[in-house]
């Protein structure tokens, strides 16, 4: 569902009221509209739900939840006969068909009858009129509460980071998007800590996921164990085609690959294309956002889903991950070292790989310095293949699936011995 706020809004308490006012505002407006009754009705007990929803994404510090809670509860079930009969019919119909050769009809007819007759009545203006009536006012009185919900005044600050992806995208956020992301962000963490007090063991893709969950709860066992990609028998071409391309691919449904992309494009390419003019940007990746398809332009191509990734990486001559937030481990990068293709990424895209900078990757940090090591590469063929060969035997000796089944049944012997000893 969408809504529109002020921009620069970035209070959670400011954000929900306001949320809160809208869908309330809209559902008085619905309730003296005169149009079908049922379809009303549905409408209405359906913001009830979001308005219940809304509230309990605050719950951990707003005092009032419970009251505003039942209040909207409340308001719901006001409405509920008329919808409830309209499901009732149905259920009824349902059933005689799928036993049809089982029942007798006649002896339920008069079932029936009252069913329809009941709900014929609702269904009438002047049924439904007073039940509206009722819960407008119930609104109405809502409306002015919500002026003086109060949340606590350090309330997200009060509640401990959630898991460090959530905690980048609410770093980089603004305005309600941030508000948004903080809520998902506190109850990441609450799920976390909650699930890793009943785990016999936790596995971290990264150290840096190792020492977030480590940090929620310290005696928690937490066991480092990456992750592996399948090697292609024969790597693919080191160098690339002309004419000479850097691909980025990445499942944009994940908010990071927008924001690489995004940074690619904006902030690295045009640095690029002014030192070399020929060189072609490839976005690939399943469901592009309207933001991303709007990035095409001279030089720049974007390719939504594809069914086979490899005629992509195969052309390219550089393999960019520009990340800059976002947890865990990196498979685009994996699969790009395994195929054998020079790969120019951040430290965060290369979280969980213990490969050497400027021996099998080349790593950058800022901007500049992104734009400059795509440059060196596209200027150097030699360099290109020397990175990518290097890669791949990294990739040869740390990324085979053995190795990760390995350590996995090591771990799983150990819980095994443990629960025997014990």
């Amino acid at each position: 569902m969408a809504y529109h706020f002020d921009k620069s809004l970035d209070t959670v308490q400011g954000g929900v009221r306001d949320i809160a006012t809208e869908l309330i505002d809209a559902a008085i407006a619905a309730t003296k509209r005169r149009q079908d009754p049922q379809r009303t009705v549905h409408n209405l007990r359906k913001t009830c739900k979001k308005l219940r929803g809304l509230i309990r994404l605050v719950r951990p510090v707003f005092a009032d939840y419970h009251a505003e809670n039942a209040a909207f509860r409340e308001a719901g079930r006001g409405l509920a006969h008329l919808r409830d009969t309209a499901v009732l019919i149905q259920t009824y119909d349902d059933l005689f068909e799928a036993y049809d050769d089982q029942v007798d009809r006649a002896q339920f007819a008069p079932i029936r009858r009252h069913l329809t007759l009941q709900h014929k009545q609702l269904s009438r203006q002047a049924g439904v009129a007073p039940k509206l009536k009722e819960f407008r006012e119930r609104m109405m009185a809502a409306r002015e509460r919500v002026g003086q919900w109060s949340l606590s005044e350090d309330g997200f600050d009060a509640i401990e980071p959630g898991v460090r992806a959530a905690a980048d995208l609410v770093h980089a956020s603004h305005g309600i998007q941030r508000i948004l992301r903080r809520l998902d962000l506190s109850a990441w963490r609450r799920y976390e800590r909650n699930v890793l007090g009943r785990l016999d063991a936790a596995i971290a893709l990264t150290e840096d996921d190792h020492a977030a969950l480590l940090e929620l709860d310290p005696t928690a066992r937490i066991v480092r164990i990456g992750l592996g990609v399948p090697l292609p028998p024969e790597p693919l071409d080191p160098i690339g085609v002309q004419p000479l391309r850097i691909l980025y691919t990445g499942n944009f449904v994940h908010p990071p690959n927008v924001d690489a992309a995004l940074r690619l494009v904006r902030d690295i390419f045009p640095a690029v294309r002014a030192r070399r003019p020929d060189a072609m940007l490839e976005i690939v990746g399943d469901v592009p956002p309207s933001v991303i398809r709007r990035l095409v332009g001279p030089g720049i191509e974007v390719i939504g889903k594809v069914p086979d990734m490899e005629p992509h990486l195969d052309r390219a001559a550089v393999v960019a991950g520009p990340l800059r937030i976002g947890g865990g481990i990196r498979v685009k990068m994996m699969e790009a070292l395994a195929a054998g293709k020079a790969v120019v990424a951040t430290p965060r895209a290369l979280a969980g790989l213990a490969v050497v900078a400027g021996e099998h990757a080349l790593v950058a940090e800022t901007d500049a310095e992104f734009a400059d090591a795509l440059g060196s590469l596209l200027d150097d063929p030699d360099r290109r293949a020397e990175l990518a060969g290097a890669g791949r035997a990294w990739a040869s000796s740390h990324l085979r699936w053995e190795d990760v089944a390995a350590k996995y049944e090591t771990l799983y012997e150990d819980l095994l011995a443990h629960v025997h000893n014990c």
